[in-house]
Parts: C-alpha cells; structure tokens; sequence
C-alpha cells in the first residue's frame, strides 16, 4: 500500500527504494519483487525487471499479472518463445484477464498462427470490448487473421470494426481498402482509400489502386 501511495504522488524513487529495501531484506515476498520488476520494466531495464519477475514466479507461480509482465519482457527482449510460453502461463492463471487474452493472441499472430489467435480475439470482443483498451487493436488483428485466411469479408468487417477505435495511419486504411476490394465491397473500399490519400497524398499503392 505504501508503495502504491507513493507512486500515486509521483514519488516513483522513494517507491523503488522501498521496493528494493524489501526485496533485500526478505526473499519470500513476491509481490515485493513483482512491484520492483513492473518499475523497472516501465524505465526499460529489461533484463533488471527480467530477473526479478522470474523471482516472483519462483516464489509463487500463480500470480497472473507476474506471467503477463514476464512476456512483456520477453517480448521487449525479442525472445517469442518465452513470450509465448508466459503468456499462456498468465491466461491459464486467470482466464478471464483481457490482456492475457490479447498479449497470448497477438504473440500466436506475430509467429503465423493465425486460427489459433483467432478465437482469442472474437472471445476477448465478445465478452470485453466495452472497456478493454485492447479492443479497436483486437478487432483489426482478427481482420488479418481472417485475410490471412482469405475470408475477406468476413476480414473487412472486422478491420472495418478496428479501425474506428484506433489511431489509423495511412497505411491501415489502405490495408483496409484493399480487403474491401478483396470482399466485394467497392463503395466502402473507395471510401477508404480517399481517406488513406487524404493522410499521405503520396501513397503510391493507394493511388495505384485507386486508378484499378
């Protein structure tokens, strides 16, 4: 609590310095070691945070949010297998926790696996998209799961869905465009690609495609 306190009024050293008094005077807190790896995680001292979140979940391995910092930074470090192996860790935890669900769905994504990170994002959507702030990024993941599979309308709509609840640069509403080409949906398509040229008139492949 007093950690917690601390942070709230910005006293992010006095909270670390606590931290690390704790976790050098007694070696069976890991929520001591928890707190001080998610601090040291935010100023990017990964492999600080690395070794001391690991000490967390040596202590107790059922701690959801330990998993989850774990894969973040692994995934900060480049390493996707330990990313991934955390990740499942942290949603069998807690299978009900958003970020588990979308961290575990985007990783199985980056590596190909697109119908496995399917279903996690359409339950992520279905049971959280009113207050996950994973849910325009859930949305248009699972778009490209299913252009990847070459479902496109079912890929439109739901890039379509995405788009609207994330910041969009160009290039996304052209991705956008070219699945709605893709599925049939030419006004729509046209639509975005205007949008697409309005945020980089120089966008050659938009304006190609624009010209088909």
């Amino acid at each position: 609590q007093l950690v917690e306190l601390l942070q709230e009024r910005g006293h992010t050293g006095a909270a670390m310095a606590h931290l690390e008094e704790a976790t050098a005077r007694t070696e069976d807190d890991p929520r001591a070691f928890f707190l001080l790896a998610q601090m040291l995680y935010d100023q990017q001292r990964y492999p600080e945070a690395a070794r001391l979140v690991a000490k967390a979940i040596e202590l107790d391995a059922h701690i959801a949010h330990a998993h989850l910092l774990q894969g973040r930074i692994a995934q900060a470090e480049g390493d996707s297998e330990l990313a991934l192996r955390a990740f499942y860790s942290a949603l069998a935890e807690d299978p009900h926790d958003p970020q588990a669900r979308f961290q575990l769905g985007k990783q199985l994504f980056l590596r190909g696996s697109s119908e496995q990170a399917a279903p996690l994002f359409r339950r992520l959507i279905e049971e959280d998209q009113a207050c996950s702030p994973e849910g325009g990024e859930a949305w248009w993941l699972l778009g490209q799961c299913y252009a990847r599979q070459e479902r496109w309308s079912e890929a439109a709509q739901a890039m379509a869905a995405g788009i609207e609840l994330r910041q969009a640069s160009a290039n996304d509403w052209r991705e956008l465009a070219q699945t709605q080409f893709r599925a049939g949906e030419l006004q729509a398509a046209r639509s975005s690609l205007l949008l697409a040229l309005k945020l980089n008139p120089q966008d050659e492949q938009a304006r190609t495609l624009q010209q088909e």
